[in-house]
């Protein structure tokens, strides 16, 4: 009974660890998502029009909820400027990936391991 008991804990200790791990790596990537938004707007927000600009300034300013029209603005205005960049595929793929990586985990213990 014993073997079964430290058994049961061994497992419990590793599915503790593997979360922990798969949380980081999913934390990880969701500030990787933030750092590359950042850096999409950091590229277009010198070619917005003044309104725009004006809104981002406030939000950065007072920590206001922001427009989504003026997000909008900021992603199409890169799209048109830099047409190439990779920033807008990689701050998706990021944002995917560690939205799969935490909840797939999960789901995975729920369903196939219990």
């Amino acid at each position: 009974m014993a073997k079964i008991e430290w058994n049961r804990f061994a497992v419990q200790h590793y599915n503790l660890k593997m979360e922990t791990l798969f949380n980081s790596i999913g934390l990880s990537l969701f500030l990787l998502a933030l750092v590359t938004i950042a850096l999409i707007f950091r590229d277009a927000f010198p070619l917005l029009n003044p309104d725009d600009q004006t809104t981002f300034r406030y939000w950065v300013g007072r920590k206001v909820r922001l427009q989504s029209r003026a997000i909008d603005n900021v992603w199409k205005q890169h799209v048109r400027s830099f047409p190439e960049s990779r920033k807008r595929v990689l701050f998706v793929s990021f944002l995917v990936a560690s939205a799969v990586l935490v909840v797939g985990y999960q789901l995975w213990l729920v369903l196939v391991v219990r």
